[in-house]
This record gives structure tokens, C-alpha cells and sequence, in this order.
């Protein structure tokens, strides 16, 4: 018969998202969660927010669209398709989906090319250097600028932008989010005055709509363009850096897995790569009622945080060595792109495209790319996210 669970938690770990050692290795936290208090109240900052942990608990969140919300009650942000809740987020992705898919027909055979020419040009540089700046930031801008019809030389002020709305971006109230995120909503709209016609952004600031009748369509356009940007560039930039770290850390001991076992698949290493360490850490959502979840009563508007990271080293959904890298898994990318039920992230495609993309190149480069010995990462950015700000690397 188990131990009775110490009612205090005095077990567990201090828990505080916003402390640096918390940043550097928030895993063991999660697993002492997931183990002990898997659905937990916290007032971190002044701000009350129950937090989820364990793949059943997120997985029961993620899916309840009636008790959780993305909108919190009585609330109305501007509703792009990340802030919106069905029946209104359903109609407005179903006439997303197909003109993203029909982007993403012409963005993808570039992939390749794109990923070979920024590693070329890495390799005749002095070394070692900085992986972030000179390959995963230029490979996903130009790919994802590409899929929007945005000249990436065109995308500077439009990235600094970016860069300062995602620091405001965070579970703890921040008054100045709204003018931030205006600020990249503004500088996309004088962009796609020069866009060619036919591309996705001036395709999405001319959707149908409103689709969520609390706003006008030209909002709802400009948000909608606003989320794809937001949720794209970065995030990809940051997985890339994620899944090289892991492959290069250890004097590269990943990486030699995947160089000496021809039967891993490049897709198998990056979905495995995204499960294990995903730079979209956790989601917000809101109680649209009272109940209780998981012993802890949940009153209606209280802020419930999913924390993906958590759910995706969780033995019970992936394995009882859910907390290491395994290649011959095959479960998948975890919860890296959210809940698969019509939520789920639309740059998928395109990320894991560039991720296999990466892998395929770090396994047959010769020589073998590399860390110096005992590199740390420095994390950076808001809480909601996982982001290296720097990683020297060493290519010839």
C-alpha cells in the first residue's frame, strides 16, 4: 500500500516559474508535481493560478472546451484565433486551415535548401559561433516571412517588435501586453501594403468574418495575422536552438546515437526532440464554472495553467523512461503543439519540417558539429517560453 501523500506538500520543491534555476531545469519540479500534487493552487506575484501537471489531468483540460476557456469570463480580448473559443474558433480556423495549407505548398520545398545554404554559410565562418544568430534565427525567418509573403529584409522593425511582445506575454498581469502586441499589429499591416497579392498575410487581413461577432472583421483579420507571427518566428527559432543543444550536449552523444543507427528516422528524432523539450512550455486557459479537478475546487474565472512540458515527460502517457530521450519512441511530439482537437498549433507542418530538416544535416556533416565542453545555456525571454539566448557552436 503507498505512503499517504504529506497533505502540506512539504516534500516538494519551492515552485516559483519566474526564478532562474527554475528556468535552467524545470523538470525535476515537474516530476515532483506530476508524483505528489498534480493539479496544485499557487498565488505566484500577487496573481492566483492553479496549475496542471500530469498528461491525464492536461489531456482532461486541454479537452473540456465547455469548462475552460481561452476567453476569461466576462472578458473580451481582441479575438484572433489563439484567444477565441468554439463555436467561433471552428468557423474561423476552418477558413484559415486551407489558405495556411495552401502556403505551406509553396514553403516547403524550400526547407532543404534553406536549411543546407544557412548551414554552408555558417561553416565558412571564423569559429566557433553563434548558433542563435547566424542559423536558427535566419533559417526561421526566412522560412516562415517566406510562408507569409514578407520580404525578410523588409522584417527587422517588425521583429523587434515581436521580440518585446513575447517578453510581456506571461501568466502574471501585465498592463503593458496590449500595446505591445499592437505595436507588431500595426507594423504588419504597413507590411502587407507591400506584400504581393495572392500571399497569406493579405489573404488572412482579407478573411470572411467576423468570425467572433464580439469584434469587427478588420480586428479580427489584423489578430489573427498578428497570432500567426507571434506564434511562428520565435517559437521556431527557439525549437531549433532546443533540439541542437540536445544533440550537441554531452560532447554530442545524441548525435552520435543518430549517426550510428541508420533505422532512426529524421521525423522519429525530431518528434522525439519537441517531446522532450519544447519552447512552448505551457498554456493559459480560464473556469467558465465551479467543479473540482483532481481535488482541488476550481471556482469559475480562476486561471488553470497547462503545463505542456510537464504532460510530455509523464510516464503515463509516454513511457516509464518518459524523462529521457528515447529515438525509438514513437509517441510522437507530446503536447509541443497543444491539444490535436482543432487547437492545435498550424505551424506543426512547418516546424517539424525544418526540425527533420536540421537533424538530416547535423548527422552527416563532417566534421561532426560541436559545444565547447561544459557549455551552459543562458535562458531567456518571458516565462511562457524556453529560449537560449546564446550557443556557440563549432562547424568545421
Amino acid at each position: 500500500m503507498a505512503a499517504p501523500i504529506d497533505p502540506t506538500f512539504a516534500a516538494l520543491p519551492d515552485f516559483d516559474p519566474t526564478d532562474p534555476d527554475f528556468r535552467r531545469d524545470p523538470f525535476a519540479v515537474y516530476a515532483a508535481y506530476r508524483s505528489l500534487a498534480p493539479v496544485k493552487r499557487f498565488t505566484l506575484s500577487g496573481v492566483k493560478t492553479v496549475w496542471v501537471f500530469d498528461h491525464a489531468m492536461v489531456d482532461k483540460v486541454a479537452g473540456d472546451s465547455t469548462r475552460y476557456h481561452k476567453q476569461a469570463p466576462g472578458q473580451h480580448e481582441p479575438a484572433g484565433l489563439l484567444n477565441m473559443d468554439d463555436p467561433c474558433h471552428a468557423a474561423c480556423r476552418e477558413e484559415l486551415e486551407p489558405l495556411f495549407r495552401r502556403a505551406l505548398t509553396e514553403v516547403l520545398p524550400r526547407v532543404a535548401p534553406t536549411v543546407a545554404a544557412q548551414f554552408a554559410a555558417c561553416r565558412a565562418k571564423p569559429q566557433p559561433l553563434d548558433w542563435v544568430a547566424n542559423f536558427a534565427e535566419p533559417v526561421a525567418r526566412t522560412l516562415f516571412f517566406s510562408l507569409f509573403g514578407v520580404a525578410i529584409q523588409d522584417a527587422g522593425d517588425l521583429m523587434k517588435a515581436v521580440g518585446l511582445a513575447l517578453t510581456k506575454v506571461s501568466p502574471i498581469d501585465d498592463t503593458s501586453t496590449h500595446d505591445a502586441i499592437q505595436a507588431v499589429a500595426s507594423k504588419l499591416v504597413f507590411l502587407s501594403l507591400k506584400a504581393p497579392a495572392g500571399s497569406l498575410l493579405k489573404r488572412i487581413l482579407g478573411m470572411g468574418g467576423p468570425h467572433d461577432p464580439a469584434n469587427s472583421a478588420a480586428v479580427e483579420h489584423v489578430a489573427n495575422a498578428t497570432i500567426m507571427v507571434l506564434a511562428g518566428v520565435l517559437p521556431a527559432q527557439w525549437a531549433i536552438t532546443l533540439a541542437t543543444w540536445h544533440l550537441l550536449d554531452n560532447g554530442g552523444a545524441l548525435l552520435r546515437v543518430l549517426r550510428e543507427d541508420a533505422g532512426i528516422t529524421d521525423r522519429d528524432a525530431a518528434e522525439e526532440l519537441l517531446r522532450f523539450d519544447t519552447a512552448t512550455p505551457m498554456s493559459l486557459r480560464y473556469a467558465t464554472e465551479d467543479h473540482e479537478l483532481g481535488g482541488v475546487a476550481i471556482q469559475r474565472k480562476d486561471r488553470v495553467m497547462l503545463a505542456w512540458a510537464s504532460a510530455s515527460r509523464d510516464s503515463a502517457g509516454f513511457g516509464a523512461n518518459a524523462d529521457s530521450i528515447d529515438f525509438s519512441r514513437h509517441r510522437g511530439p507530446g503536447w509541443a503543439f497543444g491539444k490535436g482537437n482543432g487547437f492545435e498549433c498550424l505551424g506543426k507542418v512547418l516546424v517539424l519540417a525544418v526540425l527533420t530538416e536540421l537533424i538530416h544535416t547535423l548527422r552527416n556533416a563532417d566534421p561532426v558539429p560541436a559545444l565547447p565542453a561544459g557549455f551552459q545555456p543562458l535562458w531567456t525571454g518571458a516565462m511562457m517560453f524556453r529560449e537560449i539566448k546564446a550557443m556557440p557552436v563549432r562547424c568545421v
